[in-house]
């Protein structure tokens, strides 16, 4: 079976456009991630279920609440890791986001929340984008209006 791999161009606060390239993460890392995300979303699949087939709108709102319901559920500890551990699975222009080099996440991301949301969704669509799409959401529709709403 052939291994998912895709590129993205990314802005930043400043416009600067980023190319990331993700491939798709082995199972027995995914999976995992997978499993603990679903059970950490328990409280929220019926809205993302009641999304399906609805407005971008609905959907972003939907995308929106299932991220805070991550932060509520394994707190922002535990959702910072998973996002990390799924960024740094990228290259970023190229090189490895890594900690100990000038492509840390911490450097990178700094005050660039959007930029982050952004590449953490593309990774998950890479990942999961038919699990994804099992509930009825277009991530690539509403990445943008859920990431603006986390922005924050």
């Amino acid at each position: 079976m052939a291994v998912r791999e895709e590129t993205k161009q990314i802005k930043d606060s400043k416009g600067v456009e980023h190319k990331y390239y993700c491939r798709q993460m082995p199972p027995t890392k995914s999976l995992p991630l997978k499993y603990e995300l679903t059970k950490a979303l328990g409280s929220v699949l019926p809205n993302l279920l009641a999304a399906k087939g609805g407005t971008d709108r609905s959907q972003a709102r939907a995308l929106g609440h299932a991220i805070e319901g991550l932060f509520e559920s394994i707190g922002g500890e535990r959702v910072t890791e998973i996002i990390k551990t799924c960024i740094e699975t990228t290259t970023r222009d190229g090189e490895r986001i890594k900690d100990g080099t000038e492509n840390s996440f911490d450097s990178i991301y700094a005050d660039e929340y959007q930029e982050m949301y952004q590449a953490f969704f593309f990774v998950l669509d890479v990942n999961y984008g038919n699990f994804i799409k099992g509930f009825g959401l277009d991530l690539e529709k509403v990445k943008d209006k859920a990431t603006k709403a986390l922005k924050v």
